[in-house]
């Protein structure tokens, strides 16, 4: 049921069709008492299209990402770009502690240890 319902949501949205293919991560907002779910996906057709939601589309390289957006919004989609993401951690599938970022680095420190040439 949750891939149906991502499935439409990026339809909706974007106009294309999508294959789930992990669950990349799961970020909690606790100002705002909200949890994401995000999912690494694959195009598997539609095409590109904007409506009220979605005003513009951009395709960008991972070092792009950092300027592109906020922080926060980053580090859910550079999670999502690394292999690393296919596979949960052995604590449990929406574990974020494996997939996120080591405990002591801030998450500057983070998005900045992922791009150094």
């Amino acid at each position: 049921m949750t891939h149906d319902l991502l499935q439409r949501e990026v339809r909706e949205e974007t106009g294309l069709d999508i294959e789930p293919i992990a669950l990349s991560g799961v970020y909690k907002n606790m100002t705002s008492a909200i949890v994401n779910l995000v999912f690494r996906c694959k195009i598997t057709g539609g095409s590109l299209v904007t409506n009220d939601e979605t005003s513009d589309f951009h395709w960008a390289t991972e070092a792009e990402v950092p300027d592109l957006m906020d922080e926060a919004y980053a580090i859910r989609v550079l999670d999502a770009s690394t292999a690393q993401a296919q596979q949960p951690c052995a604590h449990t599938t929406a574990c974020i502690c494996c997939s996120w970022r080591p405990p002591e680095t801030t998450r500057t420190q983070w998005l900045q240890s992922r791009h150094r040439d």
